[in-house]
């Protein structure tokens, strides 16, 4: 049962420092890229992530006939106990989309608050986690920037804990070479919510900062 001491903004300003399709090869500089995008808790602006119940193939973007995989779903309020290994289909990738084959995955403050009740509680059961990386396996239509097999870390409202997650090719950026999938996992809500703490708070190079 991990604390993670990371939250999730609900609403980010567009930065003005940073190009997300830069090719610096600087991961911070990749996740800049998320200040241009508008977090909805509903998941409204995520295709793939709208429902709340993972079995209803309708919600989950899981074909009729697709591939099974495994999944972890909040099944009621409580301790690490309450989550639940279970067979799901694998979502399918929908225009603009891209999906990972997840080889490391985030596990965040908001998170562990969310199975304690603490917060509004989803339909249940419900898929868990934020962010994940590993390989694309599938691509969806118009996605041009990101391959198959290129290594990505990414966020997605939900369904971070399995397999395949899927997620707008517009939250997923290279891991540059030297950065590993667990390191990369490990920087999306984390990442983000030091950097706005930063940024909110105007701290520049004669501020003086605790890290905690």
């Amino acid at each position: 049962d991990l604390d993670v001491a990371a939250g999730f903004p609900k609403e980010v300003p567009r930065s003005q420092s940073a190009d997300p399709c830069s090719n610096d090869g600087d991961l911070s500089v990749r996740l800049h890229g998320l200040h241009t995008y508008q977090i909805h808790p509903d998941g409204s602006r995520y295709p793939g992530f709208r429902g709340e119940g993972i079995l209803d193939r309708k919600t989950w973007s899981g074909e009729e006939g697709s591939r099974e995989m495994k999944l972890v779903q909040m099944t009621a309020v409580g301790g690490p106990e309450v989550l639940e290994l279970v067979d799901a289909p694998e979502p399918a990738p929908g225009p603009g989309e891209i999906r990972v084959a997840n080889q490391a995955i985030a596990i965040n403050f908001h998170e562990i608050n969310e199975r304690r009740g603490q917060g509004e509680t989803p339909k249940l059961p419900a898929p868990m986690g934020s962010d994940f990386a590993g390989p694309i396996d599938a691509v969806g239509e118009g996605v041009e920037a990101l391959a198959v097999g290129d290594r990505v870390v990414g966020m997605a409202m939900r369904g971070a804990y399995a397999e395949k997650t899927c997620t707008p090719s517009s939250l997923a950026f290279p891991i540059p070479d030297g950065v590993s999938t667990e390191q990369a996992a490990s920087c999306p809500v984390a990442g983000l919510t030091a950097y706005f703490l930063l940024y909110d708070n105007h701290v520049g190079s004669d501020s003086t900062v605790v890290a905690h």
